[in-house]
């Protein structure tokens, strides 16, 4: 993924974009997740956590509406809570703080009700519980008013189940599909180009070759790439060419699948005519769509039905044998 000239500049301005362009959940930042019961939400059992408390549940320091929200957070909230930690150095990549994770995730389900550490906090940490479980606690307190148990486990076990799915399911930035991305140093040739010379005239040419970052992912979404305002796409490519095909039509297949195999072939210091995969490439796409290089595929062609001409992709001795059987012929 080529970047426009102002992230392409260094690696920091192109790691900025390399955050949105990786997808990324609220479970790819999240060190562990524990399920515990702690009654009050304007108080708490866990000794980590009071500082954390004390600080949200500051009166001094809220508004008449906020108050309201609060005392219905009280009285209705669940009594379990999950505590979530958060992995620091991954909020301070993305460059994200726990209370804007705490806020897709209500904005994701607004059941949720979220408590948020400072950024600064020796441990990130989320506190997440169902904000309204009026119906319970009203169940719970008919049944203790008539001596019959109640089990309120059901909440520890929505939790266990509910959980993994909402952190998966809650994006914080990112392409999808983009599971990966790495930042790759280039050069960029810049040519200043006299009256009636081409770019391939690098001799009566100026040419400038400038440093730029680029960025390599693991997956692809072509379509989406391409519309992001900080890409190039004049040279943003993909090795998927069925991807290519889709979004950029065959010709754009074409010159991938003959990139690819001359890279091949490259790699190992093969020399080899761009003919070759020329020739290859127009037959691989001359339909309109990629046929592939195999019997199922060429082999199947009204184009290529000859046993000779089968013959030279797979199981050659079945295939001469059974056009010899049959009295098959090649036209030549």
């Amino acid at each position: 993924i080529y970047l426009s000239p102002a992230l392409a500049a260094t690696r920091v301005t192109a790691n900025d974009a390399l955050n949105l362009l990786e997808y990324k959940t609220v479970a790819d930042v999240v060190t562990s997740v524990e399920i515990h019961y702690d009654p009050d939400p304007a108080d708490t059992v866990i000794p980590a956590d009071q500082a954390l408390i004390e600080s949200v549940w500051d009166w001094d320091f809220l508004t008449e509406e906020k108050r309201a929200e609060m005392k219905f957070i009280r009285e209705n909230a669940s009594r379990y809570i999950l505590r979530i930690v958060l992995n620091k150095n991954a909020l301070y990549s993305m460059n994200i703080e726990p209370d804007a994770i705490g806020a897709k995730i209500v904005e994701h389900e607004a059941r949720w009700w979220y408590e948020a550490s400072e950024m600064n906090a020796e441990e990130c940490v989320l506190r997440l519980r169902l904000s309204d479980e009026s119906d319970l606690h009203k169940a719970a307190k008919e049944a203790q008013e008539s001596g019959v148990s109640f089990d309120i486990q059901d909440t520890v076990k929505l939790y266990r189940t509910q959980y993994p799915m909402l952190l998966e399911s809650v994006v914080l930035a990112g392409v999808p599909d983009i599971t990966k991305s790495f930042i790759t140093q280039g050069t960029k040739k810049n040519y200043s180009f006299h009256h009636g010379q081409s770019q391939q005239d690098d001799m009566n040419n100026d040419v400038e070759e400038k440093t730029e970052f680029f960025i390599e992912t693991e997956g692809t979404n072509l379509s989406t790439v391409l519309g992001l305002p900080f890409v190039d796409n004049r040279r943003t490519v993909t090795n998927n060419v069925t991807e290519v095909l889709h979004v950029l039509g065959v010709e754009a297949a074409l010159s991938i699948l003959m990139k690819e195999m001359r890279s091949v072939y490259d790699k190992y210091g093969i020399e080899v005519s761009y003919r070759h995969f020329a020739i290859l490439a127009e037959i691989m796409t001359h339909r309109g769509g990629i046929t592939p290089l195999t019997r199922q595929g060429i082999g199947n062609n009204a184009d290529a039905n000859g046993p000779l001409m089968r013959a030279t992709y797979e199981q050659q001795l079945e295939v001469l044998m059974e056009g010899a059987a049959y009295g098959e012929k090649e036209e030549m």
